[in-house]
């Protein structure tokens, strides 16, 4: 999902697919839910970037919810569609990721834009005191 916001449609699919697929190897469950589930949850993500400009720390927020509450219902159909007699997720459960997703992609985006600023900040007091001019 974070790779989504900064790339193209067609890398957040491969991104999707490698951290799916690597979800799957170490599940216990049937292999490919999750590979399916989120390489769904970055194309939609990615599109949604291109459509939309998402830059406040709360809009991505609210997307990395929406993102988990797809990724759930998609896991939840999926299920349903391949493993009939399987227990689906309670609505609690459901609730309580799409929160942490929230507040966890919120505070990675801050964190990260601080972290670029600094990072921006430093290279141009070097440029500074090296007398270096772009």
């Amino acid at each position: 999902m974070w790779n989504s916001l900064s790339s193209s449609v067609s890398w957040s699919l491969v991104g999707g697919s490698a951290v799916g697929l690597c979800r799957d190897a170490l599940s216990s469950g049937l292999y490919g839910l999750h590979g399916f589930a989120d390489t769904l949850v970055a194309f939609a993500s990615a599109r949604v970037q291109q459509r939309l400009l998402i830059q406040q720390p709360l809009q991505i927020g609210l997307l990395f919810a929406v993102a988990a509450a797809f990724q759930l219902a998609v896991l939840a159909a999926l299920q349903y569609l391949l493993l009939p007699g399987s227990e689906m997720p309670s609505a609690g459960s459901g609730v309580a990721r799409m929160a942490s997703c929230g507040v966890l992609g919120t505070l990675l985006s801050v964190s990260s834009t601080r972290f670029r600023k600094a990072l921006d900040q430093r290279r141009e007091q070097r440029r500074k005191r090296l007398g270096i001019s772009i």
